[in-house]
């Protein structure tokens, strides 16, 4: 799918709507964790150097749904980009209005007015108003069907911002032509978020190892006792057919408890000797042993999802294990989804991934094939 860049562009005095995806953790007021802001710098440097007259930065935090809430104000957001940039950031306390002349202008959270998530194409409209060039840079909201990624594109001259951009490229490589063995490690609770992502990986894949709390949902499909471990019941019968693909590769063994409790006496045992009153927590030994062997043969890998509960120390060795054998490996490695960044952080090894995605779920519906209402947008501009 293509679509214009940065460099299809002339800023030069020019007025520029950017649409970032800074929808960062904020605490006592401030921002606590500035990597969303950091991974958009390079976008918004590149367009301050071409000469703009003036740059517009919308963005959401939290989920307001058309209301204005004052803890989610963006002000904490202008005031950290300012000192990133070394540059003032003028935040305004509105989405829609009349915009001071300073260089950078941030508006109020656009999920504040209701036409955001209503993808109303008049309010899209009036956002276009403010500007001759819109830059669309939030990788991690384009599965959203929402004003700021899918309207403004049809009224004035559009294009992908550098996240954006190598977000595209570096997962659709991985579905093109990766290098071979290409192994998906796909982990989490419910496998009602992660079965298309699985199916599509099955076909894509050479292996696809699957942890976290979604494998009972595969035990049960294939009449294992699985205690009380969680179970999505209604999508049995699609692990039932997945369960026939020989690429399909599922724990041996696991960790097993009396309770969803990190002081819970722990022990291992073989997914067919599950007793009815315990509940798994982790993948085995045996289980991280062979998923281990598989990520060091391969040469592209894609991990998505924790293996076990691993916020709890006691259940948190299969997942940090197989972080650590992914950032060991000599593969092309691709780490996305909240809970994958964290636990390879956790792990140390987070900058040893050859690529973090920024959007957990914008990644997972692009990697189960999903065309993604942003980018279908700056398509058609394309076009």
């Amino acid at each position: 799918m293509e679509f214009n860049t940065l460099k299809d562009m002339d800023f030069n005095g020019k007025k520029v709507l950017l649409r970032a995806d800074f929808n960062v953790p904020i605490k006592d007021g401030k921002v606590a964790d500035d990597q969303r802001l950091l991974r958009t710098l390079p976008t918004i440097q590149h367009i301050l150097e071409q000469g703009v007259k003036q740059l517009i930065i919308c963005t959401h935090l939290g989920r307001p749904k058309g209301k204005v809430v004052e803890e989610m104000r963006v002000t904490p957001v202008a005031q950290r980009l300012s000192e990133l940039l070394a540059e003032d950031v003028k935040k305004v306390d509105f989405v829609l209005g009349e915009l001071p002349d300073d260089l950078i202008v941030m508006i109020e959270n656009v999920q504040f007015e209701p036409g955001e998530r209503d993808n109303d194409p008049e309010y899209g409209k009036k956002l276009s108003e403010y500007a001759d060039i819109f830059v669309l840079d939030a990788f991690g909201q384009c599965h959203r069907n929402y004003a700021t990624l899918t309207q403004i594109q049809q009224h004035i001259p559009s294009c992908a911002g550098f996240l954006l951009e190598e977000e595209v490229r570096s997962l659709g490589k991985l579905l093109e032509n990766p290098e071979r063995p290409f192994i998906a490690i796909l982990g989490g609770v419910k496998l009602e978020t992660k079965i298309a992502l699985i199916n599509n990986m099955l076909d894509n894949a050479d292996n696809v190892l699957v942890g976290g709390a979604m494998i009972f949902t595969f035990y049960k499909a294939d009449g294992k006792e699985i205690g009380k471990s969680i179970v999505d019941d209604e999508f049995v019968g699609e692990a039932k057919q997945a369960l026939g693909n020989e690429k399909l590769v599922l724990p041996s063994d696991v960790v097993i408890a009396d309770e969803f409790d990190n002081n819970s006496p722990k022990s291992v045992v073989s997914v067919d000797s599950i007793p009815a009153d315990k509940i798994g927590l982790d993948i085995g030994p045996d289980s991280i042993n062979e998923f281990t062997r598989l990520i060091a043969e391969a040469k592209t890998i894609v991990w998505n999802g924790p293996m076990g509960a691993f916020e709890m120390s006691n259940f948190a060795d299969g997942t940090l294990q197989l972080a650590d054998a992914i950032a060991e490996s000599s593969a092309t490695t691709l780490v996305g989804g909240g809970d994958s960044l964290a636990a390879a952080s956790q792990a140390g090894v987070l900058d040893r991934m050859s690529h973090v995605s920024t959007g957990g779920g914008a990644m997972l519906e692009f990697l189960s094939g999903k065309t993604l209402p942003g980018i279908a947008a700056l398509a058609k501009v394309r076009q």
